[in-house]
């Protein structure tokens, strides 16, 4: 394991280049509409059961794994165990490498799912535009003349879209509506934010005000509202930062955030009038 675990740094440079790869991938795609058919069958097979491009990242997210696996077996074994100090060396080879590819990692995640998300989302055209990153996904209810309906809302680092579930074979959600991050001012009230129960007799709303539109949202519960509202507090304060330093690309310690507690003070967004 160690001999092996040495010799994975000859493939370091090869790894940094799947972006290369993905990149090239998904141009070839668009342009060979053979290769793009041939995708596409392959892809509904049972036997991918994950998108094509995300298999390509596997052999980097493996080091990871290995990472992992090696801190567990360096604690498991004693000291004097006859395999612990290969452990120790071997795990200090994959920490090495993981730390160089941890940047090119995340950048390719971030990449593959900008591309995944342009195949299933109609009406919205260069997805993976250079430093848009993808923040979270989820459904919410949007209030309409017709009262509530279910739409799957996906948050980005530069824009927040709104969809509904198409009724095309492959399950495609057709965009309703596109919010730049930027038209939307924030403020941020000194009490909590009280849920708009009295005016629309719906649990868990709040309203999302940007440039051109305003628009009034559910979620399933108090703490899921919280964690919207923090991650698009967030993600609008990096968007803004990011106008004012043109060029500059966003924190990718925001691709994580989704996953933090709800914040306990949740804030409400505005646009002057």
């Amino acid at each position: 394991m160690l001999k092996n675990m040495c010799a994975l740094k000859e493939f370091t440079s090869y790894l940094q280049k799947h972006d290369e790869v993905l990149t090239e991938l998904e141009k070839a795609s668009k342009r060979i509409k053979k290769l793009e058919t041939v995708y596409k069958e392959f892809e509904l097979q049972k036997v991918c059961y994950l998108p094509l491009n995300t298999f390509l990242l596997k052999p980097i997210q493996r080091l990871m794994h290995y990472k992992l696996i090696l801190e567990r077996l360096c604690k498991h074994y004693s000291p004097a165990h006859r395999d612990y100090e290969d452990c120790k060396e071997a795990l200090k080879e994959v920490a090495d490498i993981a730390t160089q590819l941890r940047s090119s990692l995340i950048r390719l995640e971030n990449f593959q799912k900008l591309t995944e998300l342009q195949r299933d989302l109609i009406g919205i055209e260069n997805l993976t535009a250079p430093g848009r990153e993808f923040i979270r996904e989820g459904c919410l209810y949007k209030l309409t003349k017709k009262g509530l309906q279910q739409r799957m809302f996906f948050l980005f680092s530069d824009m927040l879209l709104y969809t509904s579930k198409g009724v095309t074979a492959t399950n495609q959600f057709k965009v309703h509506g596109q919010l730049p991050l930027h038209s939307m001012i924030l403020i941020v009230l000194d009490a909590p934010v009280e849920e708009s129960e009295n005016e629309w007799s719906v649990p868990h709303c709040f309203t999302i005000y940007s440039a051109q539109r305003t628009i009034v949202v559910a979620a399933s519960s108090k703490v899921e509202m919280g964690k919207w509202i923090e991650d698009l507090n967030m993600a609008i304060d990096l968007a803004k930062k990011s106008q004012e330093k043109s060029g500059v690309f966003l924190s990718t310690g925001l691709n994580d955030h989704s996953n933090s507690k709800a914040s306990q003070r949740p804030h409400q967004l505005h646009v002057p009038t």
